[in-house]
């Protein structure tokens, strides 16, 4: 038996562009602005981390990134103050949260989902 398909449906698949033959990915991040000396949960449970833009760098302060509601725990990362205006790519996860702990005021976002 064989099926007959109507010349014109088109079966596409969601992201599919068919008219230049290629699947569109986009990748979306949440973001938080932090711009002074504090401890920041960003978000409970489990995530990803894209980058960290450092926005305007205080000598002397240090930004820490924890997997933890708290701020203790496995650490993602630490970075000294004096790194300058820079973004970090990290690209990677975390299971039990985001926090940030800044010492000074720098400013800063951090890209998430």
């Amino acid at each position: 038996m064989k099926i007959q398909e109507d010349a014109l449906s088109t079966k596409t698949i969601a992201g599919e562009d068919t008219t230049n033959d290629v699947m569109k990915v986009e990748q979306q991040y949440t973001y938080k602005n932090i711009s002074t000396a504090t401890t920041t949960i960003v978000k409970s449970g489990s995530g990803f981390i894209h980058t960290l833009t450092i926005n305007n760098d205080t000598a002397g302060g240090t930004i820490t990134l924890y997997d933890n509601t708290a701020a203790s725990g496995t650490t993602i990362a630490s970075i000294p103050g004096g790194s300058g205006k820079t973004s970090r790519i990290y690209d990677v996860q975390f299971s039990i949260g985001l926090t940030i702990v800044t010492s000074a005021a720098d400013d800063l976002t951090i890209s998430f989902r």
